[in-house]
């Protein structure tokens, strides 16, 4: 699945090098303490699942094989200072959203994927400004483990290089020591692990940075050199996974998967975290029965090996839960999520962030059922907890807004539904970029609500940015566009449009009949709104026709 190291190259650098092989015979004995085998898939459990942030902790003990520095001098004790300023953090993140932008717009012609992954690389480094403070700190630690790795090179690189790279992290300058783990990934080839951890250091780098279309290649080569080691692997993955390439992502969770199950077998928290970010990116790709199975055997093991309030369990029932409300079993979903508010509430400290997602996403499955009464009253608990622990800009926070004017729109309670979801608008409008898809379910909100305030021209123009910004973010046939092209449906026949009415809905079902399942009620109300729309085209046969499609007496709009 993956590419090898081209071990010929390896063999053909040894032999026409006498030196070299000089250098890797000195360096032997410190290596094989460093790498005594085959380095096997980390056995430790770790939280690189999706629905977690990715982990940048280092291992240190980086060696390398290339001109070999003896007898250096270099303190490995000494701390680091960071000399690095909030102030100096903020100019930086000012000046690459500079970049970012200059460059977007260098790429104006260009095909959508390196126009995506730039808008993407623009979305987080906007959020970064919303928690300035907890950024700043993250930054921070990563340039103290950076330079811890940096010093675990002192055989390899002269000490004035490091002292040069250590200086300069210490004033939050992360190119030198980029520079020093290109220098190494280049010169220790005849030992690949040792370049597979250079690569997997550049790509902690580029994160670090938002540059993500870098990160992702750096993590890849880490990845290609060492295709057994799963923390490379897994960040490989998730790159692909935050910049909505599903696809990628899904063939690396499948090879990561395939990998722990042959190392720890079935019954182990890594089997359950793979089937976790596997099943996470099924439904993405909208393939719904296939998120649902990949979850449940996540869960079956989690259940096993963790105590019954542990918060891992818990977003296991929440991730299962959201799955099964995509697929229309709000039963199942409302009581796992159920499950999930009970344990956060009973085993994580009063305000805790998770405690507002499982609270969220019980709302959700509420508002699904028309029990609008009961889904707002949790995403009212889910804002007071956003609004005392994040700022009042966060971009979670938009999304609480929204889902909660969404819950008054159900109760016909519109002006309170508008305020809410324009607050939300305005949030995610100042913290993400032009065309994210993150704003066209804001604008869909909006326009749902014009429509049943009878406002259908700036409902239709607000569907419109929706799509357009899906279309361009999603494929044509990506399973949220049903929903967009009947929401537009239902503001043309308000507006007497029926033929652009039939043109939309056909789109919609079409998508439907691609991703969910049989017996979803969306698939049935599609269908009778078509059938309306005959009706009202004065096409009574064409009517009746789609109407036997349905599943017994479906309810008339």
């Amino acid at each position: 699945m993956f590419e090898w190291f081209d071990l010929k190259s390896v063999e053909a650098l040894l032999v026409a090098g006498a030196a070299l092989v000089a250098i890797i015979s000195a360096t032997f004995a410190a290596y094989s303490k460093l790498f005594p085998s085959r380095p096997k898939l980390n056995k430790k459990h770790t939280s690189n699942s999706i629905d977690g942030q990715i982990n940048q902790s280092g291992t240190g003990n980086v060696v390398g094989t290339g001109n070999t520095v003896v007898n250096q001098k270099i303190d490995i004790q000494k701390i680091v200072h960071i000399n690095y300023s909030k102030d100096e953090y903020e100019s930086d993140l000012k000046r690459s959203e500079a970049e970012r932008r200059q460059e977007f717009k260098s790429f104006e012609n260009a095909s959508e994927k390196p126009r995506a992954g730039l808008e993407k690389e623009l979305s987080a480094i906007r959020e970064k400004f919303v928690d300035l403070e907890q950024n700043y700190q993250k930054r921070v630690s990563e340039l103290e483990r950076i330079a811890t790795e940096v010093k675990d090179l002192a055989n390899n690189v002269s000490a004035q290089t490091i002292s040069e790279a250590i200086a300069a992290l210490e004033q939050g300058d992360l190119q030198a020591a980029d520079a020093i783990f290109a220098e190494v990934e280049s010169t220790a080839r005849p030992k690949i692990e040792i370049a597979a951890k250079a690569a997997y250091e550049r790509g902690c780098i580029a994160y670090a940075e938002i540059r993500w279309l870098d990160a992702r290649e750096h993590f890849e080569r880490a990845d290609r050199l060492l295709p057994r080691h799963r923390e490379y692997a897994k960040k490989a993955a998730f790159l692909a996974f935050e910049l909505g390439e599903y696809e990628t992502a899904q063939r690396r969770y499948e090879a990561i998967l395939e990998d722990v199950r042959a190392e720890e077998g079935e019954y182990s928290l890594g089997t359950s975290d793979a089937l976790n970010d596997l099943g996470a990116t099924f439904r993405r790709q909208g393939r719904y029965p296939e998120a649902v199975e990949n979850l449940k055997q996540a869960l079956e093991i989690a259940e096993k090996l963790l105590a019954p309030n542990d918060p891992i369990l818990a977003r296991r029932y929440g991730n299962l839960g959201l799955a099964f409300c995509d697929q229309g079993d709000f039963k199942e979903a409302r009581e796992l999520q159920k499950k999930a508010v009970s344990i956060v509430e009973k085993s994580l400290p009063l305000g805790h962030l998770d405690i507002a997602v499982s609270y969220n996403n019980l709302a959700l499955v509420y508002s699904h059922q028309e029990l609008f009464e009961d889904a707002i009253e949790f995403y009212k608990k889910a804002i007071d907890i956003g609004k005392a622990a994040l700022p009042l800009e966060h971009p979670t926070l938009a999304k609480y807004y929204c889902n909660l004017a969404m819950a008054y729109e159900g109760l016909d309670c519109l002006e309170k539904a508008a305020k809410f979801c324009k607050r939300s608008i305005e949030i995610s409008e100042n913290s993400l970029p032009a065309g994210h898809p993150l704003l066209a379910i804001r604008y869909n909100s909006l326009g749902v609500i014009r429509t049943k305030q009878n406002r259908g021209e700036k409902a239709i123009e607000l569907y419109e940015r929706a799509i357009k910004i899906e279309l361009a973010a999603f494929s044509e046939n990506h399973p949220s566009l049903a929903n967009r092209y009947t929401n537009i449906a239902n503001a043309y026949i308000q507006q007497g449009r029926f033929p652009d009415a039939e043109e939309a809905l056909k789109k919609s079902i079409e998508i439907d009949k691609k991703f969910l399942p049989a017996e979803h009620p969306y698939r049935d109300k599609g269908i009778e709104k078509l059938a309306y729309v005959y009706e009202r085209l004065g096409r009574p046969d064409d009517a009746r026709k789609i109407r036997k499609k349905l599943p017994g007496n479906s309810k008339r709009i």
